[in-house]
C-alpha cells in the first residue's frame, strides 16, 4: 500500500505535523445505512488534502469515501494536519457517530467552529475538554441539533474572540444542565436563537 509507506516514511518532526489534531470517533451501526456518507470530511475542498483517516486503524483510501454497513465498521480515526485553519460543518449530519473524542488538540489556529457538530443526532458522548479555541471567532450551530447530548463540558472554552453565538445550543433537546459561566461573552453580537428548542 504506498499510502502506508508513504506514511513509514514520515520524519518526527512529519509526524508531529500531521498529529496535532487527533479525532477519534466510534459509530452506532445501526444507524448506517446501506452505503452511508463519509463525505463529510471530503465535502468541503478545504479538508479534503489536509485529512487523514483510518477505519478501525486500518488507512483510508482517499478516493473510498463511504461506509458499506456489511464491513461493519465501527470507529474512525481523523488526523488534521497543520493547514487547516477552519473546522467549518466537519461533522455535520453525521447521524451514525455516538461517540466524538478529540485526542489531541495541540492548534491555536483555529478561527471558526460554526457547525462543526451541526445535526450529529445519535451524538451521546463528545470529549471536547482539550479543545483550544483561543482565536475562534465563529461558533454559531457548533452544537445544534444534537438532540442526545446531556452534557457539553465548556469549562476549557475561550471564548473572548467569539463574535458569533447563534443557534449555538439549537435544539439539544436534551441537555438539563448547562454552564456557561465560563463564557466570555464581550465581543459576540449574535446570540440569535441561542438556545431555542433546548425543551429540557
Amino acid at each position: 500500500n504506498k499510502k502506508i509507506q508513504q506514511y513509514l516514511k514520515l520524519s518526527a518532526i512529519d509526524f508531529k505535523k500531521y498529529s496535532e489534531i487527533e479525532i477519534e470517533l466510534k459509530l452506532d451501526i445501526k444507524e448506517i445505512s446501506a452505503f452511508d456518507k463519509i463525505y463529510f470530511i471530503y465535502k468541503n475542498f478545504e479538508f479534503s488534502n489536509h485529512l487523514h483517516i483510518y477505519f478501525d486503524d486500518e488507512i483510508l483510501e482517499a478516493n473510498q469515501i463511504y461506509i458499506n454497513k456489511s464491513e461493519g465498521v465501527s470507529k474512525i480515526k481523523i488526523i488534521i494536519d497543520n493547514n487547516i485553519k477552519s473546522l467549518k460543518n466537519l461533522f455535520k449530519e453525521c447521524s451514525f457517530i455516538k461517540d466524538i473524542k478529540f485526542i489531541r488538540f495541540k492548534r491555536i489556529n483555529i478561527t471558526d467552529m460554526s457547525g462543526i457538530f451541526d445535526c450529529c443526532s445519535s451524538l451521546i458522548n463528545l470529549d471536547i475538554t482539550n479543545f483550544l479555541t483561543n482565536n475562534v471567532t465563529d461558533m454559531s450551530y457548533m452544537f445544534s441539533n444534537c438532540m442526545k447530548l446531556t452534557l457539553i463540558d465548556l469549562n476549557n472554552f475561550k471564548t473572548n474572540k467569539v463574535t458569533n453565538m447563534s443557534n449555538m445550543f439549537f435544539n439539544c433537546a436534551s441537555l438539563t444542565n448547562l454552564d456557561i459561566s465560563n463564557l466570555l461573552t464581550d465581543n459576540v453580537i449574535d446570540i440569535r436563537s441561542m438556545f431555542n428548542g433546548c425543551s429540557k
